[in-house]
């Protein structure tokens, strides 16, 4: 019998590790050659990252919490009745020289002392949310006056008589105020009605103007029951 040539396992594996080692090398240059890619492109978000940054960086700053300009509203030189009375809870300018609102700020009070010249104030100091503004007003050169307005019996003549006294004699412009012009409402309709004798419909239509809502039903039984 002829002999099989006999296989050269060395050779063989020879062969095949060569093989093997240019199938590796070729794997790892692709793998390299990837890899470096990633990089480059890290490298490059990077940048552009860096150059964003730097040109927010570069921006105007933003003003400081005391350097921003203020939202709220602020009387301008030369403001009118008007102006004043749309700054101011539930203003209104329902009458010459007079505005009338709602609980005013202490800084708004010293916003508008530029232009009204008295301030009415118809809330008892201890009533919740109310102050003494009295200080405040001379501190701003203001004239004050308080007519303490607690609740329905207060709403009599005599406090509505010396309500007329202030609107008469009170250096003008004046701005009267309560918690939200209510109390404001039904002395205005309670002066019309008592002394200036103007008929029922007409007093109430003069307080809504300044303010009467929520009392509107009371005043109008207090003049019901006067006419009795």
């Amino acid at each position: 019998m002829r002999e099989e040539p006999r296989t050269n396992i060395l050779e063989s594996m020879s062969h095949m590790s060569a093989h093997t080692s240019q199938h590796i090398q070729s794997k790892g240059f692709v793998m390299y050659e990837r890899l470096r890619f990633d990089v480059i492109v890290s490298i490059l978000a990077l940048a552009v990252g860096g150059l964003g940054a730097s040109a927010c960086s570069t921006s105007e700053p933003k003003p400081r919490a005391d350097e921003r300009p203020s939202t709220e509203r602020t009387i301008r030189e030369g403001a009118t009745l008007d102006d004043v009375a749309s700054m101011l809870p539930n203003g209104a300018h329902p009458f010459e020289d007079i505005v009338t609102a709602g609980q005013p700020a202490p800084e708004q009070l010293e916003q508008v002392s530029d232009v009204v010249r008295t301030v009415v104030n118809l809330r008892p100091h201890d009533e919740e949310g109310a102050r003494d503004e009295s200080r405040e007003a001379q501190k701003l050169g203001l004239g004050y006056a308080h007519i303490p307005i607690a609740g329905t019996d207060d709403l009599n003549r005599k406090n509505v008589e010396r309500f007329d006294e202030i609107l008469q004699n009170g250096e003008k412009p004046l701005l009267i105020h309560c918690s939200s012009s209510n109390r404001v409402g039904a002395l205005f309709a309670l002066r019309a009605f008592w002394l200036d004798e103007a008929s029922l419909d007409e007093a109430l239509e003069i307080g809504r103007k300044a303010g009467l809502t929520k009392l509107e039903t009371p005043v109008r039984n207090i003049m019901k029951e006067d006419r009795m």
